[in-house]
Parts: C-alpha cells; structure tokens; sequence
C-alpha cells in the first residue's frame, strides 16, 4: 500500500513501533486517519506517547511483546472462525485471549481497509521471526494489509540489491550464502572491511563487534568521518562521501524508487562510495566491477525486478513454531535514538543539544526502581554479561514493570551488549 493509503485506514495494529521518531510521514497521514475515527492499536515495549488517539495499546516486555501477539491472533482465530495454521498450533494451543487482545482483533476485522505493520523495534527484536508470523497471521485472518516500517530510507532498496548474505539481486536465493553480520563478529575475521560502519554505534551488540574489529590483524574502513576509535582499530582509512555528496537510489517502504544527484562538493581525497568499490574490485580482476556510474547500477538491479509488482509481503511458514522459554529477570529493550542512526546525524551539533539527541540514559518506571532500592539515585551501573556502563537513571512510567529501556547509537550505550537481554542495575556509588 502507499503511504498515503495510510490516511484512509479504519483500522491498524502497530507492532514494535515509535513511529513519530522513525517515520514521522506516515505517523502524520495514521494520525490523520486516527482523527476521523480510526482504531488505531500499539504493541510496544514502552509508551512512546502518540499525539493520537489509541484505540488499544499494549506496553510489554520485549517476552510480554510475543505474548501479545500469540493473544491476538488466538482472538483473530475466534472472530474468523477459523483453523489455527499447522506453524502456529504450537504457539497457540490453549491461548485464552484476554479483552484488549480480542478488542484489537475485532477492530481490524469489523475494519473497511485495515493494516498490520511491524515497525523497526519489533524487526531489531530477538524473536523476529515469530512476530512476524504471528503478525501475517492477524493480518490475513483480519482481512488486513501487512508490512514493514523499515528501519531505514533504503532498507528496502538493499533487500532488493541483494545486500543481504542469502538472497541476490531481485530477491532469488544464492546457493551459497555468505555469513550475516552478527556470525561474521561472534566468530571473528582475520579482516574486515567496514563500509560506513562504526561498530560502537551501528551494531547490534556494540562490544562484541568492537572486540572482533580491536582483535583483527586488518582493519579498512571506508567512512565520510574517522573519529579516534576509528583510527584505532582502522589499518586503512579510505574517505568517501555522505549520501548528499554523491547520486545514488532509495526504494522506500510502499516500493517507490527516488533518484537523486549530488549536492555538495566532497572535500579533500573524499570518492564517491561506490567508486570505491568498484576501484577495489578492478584492483581484485574481480568480474561485476566495471560500472562508469550509479545510473548503471540502478538499471542493472531493475532488470532483475518486475519494478511493475507491488511488493509481496505474504510470510509462508514452513515450519511448526515454538514459544522460547521466558527468560528471568529485569530485560533491556531499546532501539536507536532518531538523531543517533548514523554517523552524519551523530555529529550534527543542532540535532545533538535537542531533547533527542541525549546520550544514553536508564529508563524504568517508578515501582520497579523502588523494587531494586534505585528510587533515590541518580545514576547506576549496567552490566550485560562482561560489558558494563555507568548511565543516568530516569524515572518514566512508560516503560513495563520487568524491563528497562535504554537506547542505542548514543555514547554510554556503546560500552554495552545486546540491544535485548538479560540486564542488572545497581547503585553507582556500588560499584
């Protein structure tokens, strides 16, 4: 659907999702689809404060996220009348729907045009795959559309260039998949080239991905900026341009590819990202290496795309799912902070000193830090495992009785593992 389909919705559950800071286009057009009328309902592991009306919203922890959902297409079964998948029956059997749940359902079913949409925290969850099931599922039991906000303004257009280790361009599988970032870290490379990555910031778990690149024997990094840390662990630092300073293609979340020239001028020794590459491979013999520009590029990728289809977001389970046993103890959720997504945002000064651009902080409401003896404190220490952090400690009661919100792509959080986890607070002066 496009986004300005967004508007038009009676009805639509959001998954995971803070869409005023991600994607503040289509937060405007549901809200104003919201303001006539529309049941909008969240799922999400903290109250991010909408400026419109919610019909339902469940806030859990990141588990209590997966238990919602397996809630609501057990609800959406009921009001269809219909057979639980084969993938789902393990996942559902038993599962008695309390009201919000069957609330949710209900709107979305009783809806003339509804959505289901997975938003860029449920799709950095650690149970992906089963939200996304169970998500597809309301959506087609409901008679509702399905799809993703993505995490960023190419992430479609990366799928579709074949950016990922097991698919080639146009999506068609590669019969011999390379290794996914996160396997390419816990089981660490004798090199590694890092293109427009700070693994501090960017990566998932932040000290993991630094241990991998401290520990190499080389290092190449292609990036527009070289902080210290970059210039420790860089052998090789090859500069080259911001998004603005060269041509490229975005394809965005409903499918539209936008071209665009560049802006600016680069300074220096700076080379267009793709030229740098393709330098690379010529130095290589390496066949594939021969275009004269991004135009190029962009038409070679189209011809393995019927660009004329919309995208299909249909999910096939193959498999019977299962509930992953729920951890114990206090949990982190989080995802990156709108000014903290990238390395150009990260060092504009104006979008730093706003209310969005804090560094990293603890968030927890008031019950559960009174609960480990933290109400009176101002900052704790963070442990995950080996990594430790010593952050601000905020009191908001947007965020669930079992979990802790603390985001990612800002300084402090960079000392810390996984973006979800197991986690443990204590006083600072403890430490």
């Amino acid at each position: 659907q496009s986004i300005e389909d967004l508007e038009r919705v009676d009805a639509a559950l959001l998954v995971g999702s803070n869409i005023r800071k991600e994607q503040p286009i289509a937060a405007h057009r549901l809200r104003k689809a919201a303001l006539k009328g529309a049941a909008i309902s969240i799922v999400n592991p903290c109250d991010f404060q909408f400026v419109f009306p919610i019909a339902e919203q469940m806030i859990a922890t990141p588990q209590g996220m997966l238990d919602a959902l397996i809630e609501i297409a057990a609800a959406a079964l009921e009001v269809a009348s219909a057979r639980t998948p084969k993938g789902l029956v393990g996942l559902l059997k038993g599962v008695q729907p309390g009201d919000q749940a069957r609330a949710v359902a209900e709107h979305l079913s009783k809806a003339e045009h509804a959505s289901v949409f997975l938003g860029a925290i449920a799709i950095g969850h650690p149970e992906f795959s089963l939200l996304r099931a169970l998500a597809s599922a309301i959506a087609e039991k409901t008679g509702a559309r399905f799809g993703y906000f993505a995490e960023a303004a190419n992430t479609a257009g990366a799928w579709l260039a074949g950016a990922v280790p097991h698919r080639l361009a146009g999506g068609s599988a590669d019969e011999t998949p390379g290794m996914c970032a996160r396997e390419q870290l816990e089981t660490p490379r004798k090199s590694y080239i890092l293109f427009g990555v700070e693994p501090e910031f960017d990566c998932e778990n932040p000290t993991s991905a630094q241990t991998a690149v401290n520990e190499a024997e080389f290092v190449v990094v292609c990036a527009p900026f070289a902080s210290d840390n970059t210039k420790h662990y860089a052998d090789v630092l090859l500069p080259i341009a911001t998004f603005a300073e060269t041509s490229g293609t975005f394809v965005n979340a409903e499918g539209r590819w936008q071209s665009f020239t560049g802006v600016g001028s680069l300074p220096g020794e700076a080379r267009p990202a793709w030229r740098v590459l393709r330098v690379l491979g010529n130095l290589f013999a390496l066949d594939g290496f021969d275009y004269m520009s991004t135009e190029q590029v962009r038409e070679e990728i189209k011809a393995c795309i019927d660009t004329d289809k919309p995208f299909d977001n249909r999910v096939t389970i193959a498999a019977r799912l299962r509930k992953p046993t729920t951890p114990q103890g206090l949990m982190r959720a989080s995802s990156p902070s709108i000014y903290a997504i990238d390395s150009l945002v990260r060092r504009a000064t104006a979008l730093q000193e706003t209310a969005d651009g804090r560094p990293a902080a603890v968030y927890i409401n008031e019950l559960q830090a009174k609960k480990f003896q933290l109400g009176d404190v101002s900052e704790v220490v963070v442990r995950q495992g080996s990594a430790r952090s010593q952050l601000p400690l905020v009191i908001n009661d947007g965020v669930p009785m079992g979990s802790v919100w603390i985001p990612t792509g800002v300084q402090g959080a960079h000392k810390l593992a996984s973006s979800f986890g197991p986690i443990s607070l204590e006083k600072a002066d403890a430490a």
